[in-house]
């Protein structure tokens, strides 16, 4: 047997080394023109510095090396969009492309396909896995916390992003006094006045709840306040004459006993008192903005009694006044000290003013004339108010202030004498309420 010489020997050595690395090139190019023929397979990735170990497939999310992917099954992938990257992590979105080998065809090749997505399918399949990723299926998700904390918003995210929002309930107590425009002059004789309307207490009650810091609803409710005027006079020297001028058919006989009167007196009484609903739009905590329905119901009574030496006579007048239209209004706080603030409300409104009048003059035990009639009539009314607010603690304040109110379209009781007795049938309602207003009293939320 022949000896190879060393150089012999190296050279081909050398030669099976080269042929070695050629047969490997051919059959990597084999193996990539394999590849090129089946059907391309993308996924969207992104990098995270934490993975640094071998692939790994878990809950749907494959590593590989410093690349993250997440498959989302076709039959519960609901959005077509894909989502970005959360700010807080360091991942930069890329396409792979990467070819289907011949080893998924081994045992372990159904976890590692999970990797990939035809490229076809790709855009409503492949959700980057970020702070918005899309896990319904999964309650510890990072979509169903922000959901839960971003709902309240009233959509998702809000119109600034996700604020953390919790609903609450409020309630305002506060006492009123009204003081109305005072009506002296109600009489029918020059001879005398009436006390007038004074200041009166009332209630004024709001509830209402926000449950996603934008929108809520209030019902507030106004009232009962009761005014009262009297007056009168005896004069069994200097009789008594009345300013009623009869006005056909009513006569001068119809009226009689309200002249030549050693005594007359005179009780006049009002009461008011409203209900609302309102839909409520809050920013920000200092502005709130309101639109809703609201009934108004406001009342008179006036009796008059009159007595001669011959006859006596009275006259009674009670109108109903019953408001229900449609009203908008505002709130606003504004600070000035560190817990004081200065409050402003506004409301307005148009209504349908159902008016129902009963009048009759009796005299000498007899119906001289009267008024017995329904209307409706158009009807307005504002209410402004200032005031201030101090926060006592994060769920309780206490305030006070003072309002104007004013009501058009309305009748009275005695404007609908006109100081004549006339022989109408009509209800009259063009007159005016014009009301001073003091409030306090506290807010609580819970």
């Amino acid at each position: 047997m022949k000896t190879q010489s060393p150089i012999i020997q190296r050279d081909f050595e050398s030669q099976s080394f080269r042929n070695g690395i050629n047969k490997m090139i051919k059959t990597a190019l084999g193996c990539a023109l394999t590849l090129l023929s089946i059907t391309d397979l993308t996924a969207q990735s992104y990098t995270n510095p934490a993975a640094t170990g071998p692939t790994v497939v878990n809950d749907q999310v494959v590593s590989m090396g410093q690349q993250n992917y997440r498959v989302v099954p076709a039959d519960q992938y609901l959005s077509t969009q894909k989502s970005s990257v959360s700010p807080t992590s360091s991942a930069s979105p890329q396409t792979s492309i990467v070819k289907q080998a011949n080893a998924i065809d081994s045992p372990s090749a159904s976890r590692f396909e999970q990797a990939f997505i035809e490229t076809n399918s790709l855009s409503p399949l492949i959700e980057q896995v970020s702070c918005n990723s899309c896990e319904p299926t999964r309650g510890g998700s990072m979509r169903e916390k922000l959901k839960r904390a971003c709902t309240s918003c009233g959509s998702p995210g809000g119109a600034y992003g996700c604020i953390h929002c919790d609903s609450y309930f409020y309630g305002v107590a506060e006492a009123i006094h009204v003081d109305r425009d005072n009506d002296d002059t109600a009489t029918i004789s020059s001879r005398y006045g009436l006390s007038g309307f004074e200041m009166e207490m009332g209630t004024r009650i709001t509830v209402g709840r926000v449950p996603n810091c934008v929108q809520g609803w209030e019902g507030t409710f106004t009232g009962i306040i009761n005014w009262n005027s009297n007056g009168g006079l005896e004069a069994p020297i200097f009789r008594i004459q009345s300013n009623l001028e009869p006005i056909a058919p009513v006569s001068a006989a119809d009226i009689s006993s309200f002249n030549d009167a050693f005594i007359q007196t005179v009780n006049y009484d009002a009461r008011y008192w409203s209900a609302e609903l309102n839909k409520t739009y809050v920013g920000w905590e200092v502005a709130k903005m309101l639109c809703g329905i609201r009934y108004i119901d406001f009342e008179e009574q006036y009796s008059l009694y009159s007595e001669n030496d011959t006859e006596s006579g009275s006259i009674y007048s009670d109108i109903d006044n019953r408001l229900i239209g449609f009203q908008i209004g505002m709130d606003l706080t504004y600070p000035i000290l560190k817990k004081t603030y200065v409050d402003f409300r506004g409301r307005a409104g148009i209504y349908a003013n159902f008016m129902d009048l009963d009048l009759a003059v009796i005299n000498d035990n007899e119906w001289a004339a009267g008024v017995n009639d329904r209307s409706v009539e158009a009807a307005g009314q504002f209410e402004l108010g200032v005031g201030l607010r101090y926060q006592v603690s994060p769920k309780f304040s206490l305030k006070c202030g003072t309002e104007l109110w004013y009501l058009s379209g309305i009748g009275t009781a005695y404007d609908q004498l006109n100081n004549g007795i006339m022989g109408r049938d009509s209800v009259e309602g063009y007159e005016d309420l014009i009301n001073a207003v003091f409030s306090y009293g506290g807010e609580i939320r819970y």
